[in-house]
């Protein structure tokens, strides 16, 4: 395609709509619609942004119910924010739509396991 044409060519060509980046969250072969909300939540995720993150995988599940990604985006927010118990079924849900690190995911929810233990066993009785 040559994009040093004028716009009108541009315009048939879809220049103008959003562009959407190709990921396979799934494993179908099919790329998910919503994949530039997973991109979009990982960069908020690195700028420590974690409210918006989860946000931007949570409006990735609108596209595609089943992307493992989005799910375990949203557990490694939650497991940020300190909200142990809901990353660890986020974490569970990855592994039953047989997302590719089951094994990592495995071992996330046991050591968030033990750190929910831990902080219960912390916390002073009244």
């Amino acid at each position: 395609t040559d994009f040093n044409r004028k716009p009108d060519v541009w315009e048939t060509m879809g220049a103008y709509e959003k562009i959407s980046i190709k990921i396979d969250s799934d494993g179908d072969g099919i790329p998910d619609v919503g994949g530039d909300h997973i991109v979009s939540g990982n960069e908020k995720m690195g700028k420590k942004q974690y409210n918006e993150a989860y946000d931007e995988y949570k409006t990735a599940l609108n596209y595609n119910s089943r992307s493992s990604m989005a799910y375990w985006g949203m557990a490694l927010a939650l497991e940020s924010l300190h909200n142990y118990e809901m990353a660890i079924k986020h974490l569970e849900r990855y592994i039953l739509l047989k997302g590719p690190n089951a094994e990592q995911a495995t071992r996330k929810i046991n050591y968030l396991k033990n750190k929910l233990n831990q902080d219960f066993r912390s916390k002073p009785v009244k």
